[in-house]
């Protein structure tokens, strides 16, 4: 806004080159030169018109050279009018007088008029300020602002009933209507996590309340008890000394007998029925008491899983286009914790020789990362040797314990050899079934490609360390030789196990036309306490026999639990079963494989307690056993044994 003020206030004396009829706002002087000869500035100037004479006038104006424009007639008793409202000749006197610039300054001090925005006042220095009625400036107010004293009593806003209040009554803001009700220390809705103050003055429905509410501040309202802790009473609009059904507290009286009203508004904030729940059962929380979060709770074995099985996947073949040399399986985790991950086993194509790694990676661009961060590898001989058409579960030799729950992860299988022969095949879903993850397949020439529809059957395993058990009763088995690893809040476990079971008598070596079939391994069970066991035990799995009449290996946890393996056939007779063992709390010898009953026909082999022999060949092959099952003799001059079944571990966890 520009000022009413004038540029210049004396020594100056012209006279109107044309002449000015009454309500003209307009016209020209006879020239703009003052007594020193100098031009005037462009700008706004106050003059007197005929002065010495009865048309003798007070003027306000804007000249541009010797232009006159925007004339303002200021009478005596100070009315402004536009225009001049006295006639004036040509050759009448124009000089600079002072009345208007008094009238004007008189405005400005009086409140009437305003300053120019564009010209701010200002000290000629750093001002002190000490009293609160002296103009301040800008320097003051940052210093109190940026570190300063600033005294405020009272935050007080305006503010609509939404029913019936008088002053002093506890108030909540409805987060339905922004309006403001009766607090009342009984009702969940009306006390705890709401916006609260104090009504200032009266209100009524849909109306204003008189002098709003206090939301910070002191409240002057009534009477306060010094040092006393004020809550929402159970009486709607109340205050009390003692809580309400709700504990909500909301000031403390000072020592002057006022209220200092502390509204903590958090709508999320913890209730008071949630803060005596955190005060737990047992000890004082604290860093080293922590709660236990649901990622820490081991509530079932698996986590992410897709399990139809109705085709498979080629892994391990050549390292050339349009090859499956490698082979991955995303998912997406819902815990931090893995230990491994159960697969499906398909027969193999040929004979595998590759030894098999399973290796966890993240993600990187919607590719395996190439990075492993947790890692098994199973040799040729374990792995061929796993039950075809049935799951199978590696465990990491570490489990990874960094997981980012809800990010993409990816299970990675490769071979150490490649050869589209002779590799090892995995059950799959042929209509994909897993929607938080994909399969893709990877060689030297195509890098990773996705392999349209199709998932892997598989199941990500939960980590163990650091978990608490939920159910009271977990087992776990292992097929494969491995790591064991001890969750918390462990009671006790007890271990079952088998030894390999023996394979049975070839007909294709030595003078016999057929043979007996191989003995099973034996069962051993025993019970640790959880203090007998450390952190991690490994499992050893005893090799079931390959070959002509060989014993099983065998199967032992711990180093000294021992299941021993089941023998080979001899000639015709069957394998001896594996042999009990001492210091178990139960030890069970397998079964002995059986001979054979004539020629052209093989003894099927000896039973384990969790696997069968393998049938004896009649006219043909003997089978496999299965779990530390023996193998099946021979059938007949040229026909091969059966081989005995891996051992196998059951271990069943008991928790608090």
């Amino acid at each position: 806004m520009s000022s009413n003020l004038a540029l210049i206030v004396a020594d100056f004396t012209t006279s109107l080159s044309s002449a000015l009829s009454i309500g003209a706002t307009s016209g020209t002087l006879s020239s703009i030169v003052d007594d020193d000869g100098v031009n005037l500035p462009n700008g706004r100037y106050f003059f007197s018109l005929d002065v010495g004479n009865s048309s003798k006038e007070h003027i306000s104006c804007d000249i541009v050279g010797t232009a006159i424009s925007n004339i303002k007639s200021i009478s005596r008793q100070g009315v402004v009018t536009t225009g001049v409202v006295r006639a004036h000749r040509l050759g009448a006197t124009v000089t600079i007088t002072n009345f208007a610039h008094i009238f004007y300054l008189n405005n400005l001090l009086n409140g009437t008029d305003n300053l120019d925005a564009n010209e701010p006042l200002e000290y000629d220095a750093s001002a002190t300020i000490t009293s609160n009625n002296q103009l301040t400036t800008l320097e003051k107010v940052l210093s109190l602002v940026n570190g300063g004293t600033v005294s405020i009593d009272q935050t007080v806003i305006a503010a609509k009933a939404g029913e019936t209040l008088v002053t002093g009554e506890a108030v909540y803001q409805s987060e339905s209507d922004g309006e403001w009700y009766k607090t009342d220390a009984d009702d969940v809705a009306k006390s705890v996590n709401l916006n609260l103050g104090i009504a200032q003055g009266a209100g009524t429905d849909g109306n204003a309340i008189t002098g709003g509410v206090l939301v910070a501040g002191l409240d002057k309202t009534q009477t306060y008890t010094a040092g006393a802790i004020y809550y929402l009473s159970d009486t709607a609009g109340d205050l009390s000394t003692s809580a309400g059904t709700n504990s909500v507290i909301v000031g403390v009286g000072d020592a002057n007998n006022k209220l200092v009203w502390v509204n903590i508004y958090d709508r999320d904030a913890v209730t008071p029925g949630e803060k005596a729940a955190l005060v737990g059962t047992t000890g004082t929380p604290s860093a080293t008491n922590k709660y236990v979060t649901d990622d820490n709770v081991y509530s079932g074995e698996f986590d992410q899983e897709q399990t139809t099985q109705d085709a498979e996947i080629a892994v391990g073949e050549a390292d050339s286009t349009g090859q499956n040399n490698l082979i991955a399986q995303s998912f997406t985790a819902g815990r931090t914790k893995i230990r491994g991950a159960v697969l499906w086993k398909e027969p193999n194509t040929g004979t595998n020789a590759g030894d098999i790694t399973f290796s966890l990676q993240a993600d990187s661009s919607g590719d395996p990362s190439g990075t492993d961060l947790a890692t098994v590898t199973l040799t040729d001989t374990v792995f061929n040797a796993l039950d075809d058409d049935a799951l199978f579960e590696v465990t990491f030799g570490t489990e990874y314990a960094g997981q980012v729950q809800g990010d993409l992860y990816w299970i990675v299988v490769s071979s150490s050899t490649s050869d589209n022969s002779n590799h090892i095949n995995l059950g799959t879903n042929s209509a994909g079934g897993y929607a938080n993850g994909s399969v893709k397949r990877k060689n030297a020439t195509d890098g990773w490609e996705d392999v349209s529809t199709v998932d892997l059957y598989f199941k990500t395993i939960n980590g163990l360390v650091g978990q608490i058990g939920q159910n009271n009763i977990v087992s776990r088995e292992f097929e494969a030789t491995g790591t064991w690893s001890k969750p918390n809040n462990l009671s006790y476990i007890t271990v079952e196990m088998v030894g390999g079971g023996g394979s049975g008598r070839s007909g294709t070596v030595g003078n016999p036309t057929n043979g007996g079939g191989g003995g099973g391994g034996a069962y051993t069970f025993y019970r640790f306490s959880a203090e007998r066991l450390n952190s991690t035990e490994s499992v050893v799995i005893g090799a079931g026999g390959t070959g002509n009449s060989v014993t099983g290996g065998d199967t032992s946890f711990k180093t000294f639990v021992i299941a021993l393996g089941g023998a080979g056939a001899a000639g015709t007779a069957g394998g001896a079963g594996g042999a009990t063992t001492g210091q178990m709390l139960i030890s069970l010898a397998g079964g002995a494989g059986v001979s054979s009953p004539g020629a052209g026909v093989g003894g099927a082999g000896g039973n384990s307690i969790f696997g069968n022999g393998g049938a004896g060949g009649n006219s043909s092959n003997g089978l496999t056993g299965t779990k530390g099952g023996g193998g099946g003799g021979a059938g007949g001059t040229g026909f091969t044994q059966g081989n005995g079944g891996n051992g196998h571990v059951l271990i069943t966890e008991y928790y608090f």
